[in-house]
């Protein structure tokens, strides 16, 4: 119950901060599920969707065999495909974050936000955006993310230890 309320009160506390803003700001890392655009905006015909399904999927066999040239390509193939493709734009912000590319997988995480579907999807995203900003000593916009993160998933383990790991609250445990 302790840790439940310990997240409320985070979460409110963000809010306040953030106010009500629609704006993307990838500097800020600030993205909200409001500002995706109504479905009919985001049709793709069904043959640029199963290209760009094949080519992510051909991109996730290459880097688990090693081939990261060749997985880039084909998830900016998938990406070209279908802009859409909230997968293809997470693998390839992990792959422009292990380069230290870091405006470009900024671009990408904030892509993958705004089209996968809320719940875990977007927790796990938010937590690998907070990683980078970790990466470049930014423990407040990491710690950010990691809130959204526990927005989006109360229950995703990682991102509870992740935003305890940068800033953790004072006498906080996310034992109950």
């Amino acid at each position: 119950m302790k840790t439940w309320w310990i997240l409320a009160a985070a979460a409110a506390l963000l809010v306040a901060i953030t106010g009500c803003s629609r704006q993307v700001t990838h500097s800020q890392a600030t993205v909200t599920k409001s500002e995706v655009p109504a479905a009919a905006h985001q049709a793709v015909s069904p043959g640029l969707e199963q290209a760009s399904a094949e080519f992510l999927e051909t991109g996730k066999r290459k880097w688990r065999v090693g081939q990261m040239k060749e997985a880039q390509k084909n998830f900016a193939k998938a990406v070209e495909k279908n802009p859409y493709n909230f997968e293809a734009h997470y693998w390839l912000a992990l792959m422009e974050r292990d380069g230290r590319n870091w405006d470009r997988a900024s671009h990408h995480f904030a892509q993958a936000v705004q089209h996968c579907p809320e719940g875990r999807w977007e927790s796990r995203i938010r937590v690998e955006w907070g990683l980078t900003f970790e990466q470049q000593g930014q423990k407040g916009m990491a710690a950010k993310q990691y809130d959204l993160a526990l927005l989006a998933d109360p229950n995703y383990k990682e991102a509870q230890m992740s935003r305890q790991r940068v800033m953790p609250l004072p006498n906080a445990s996310f034992e109950n």
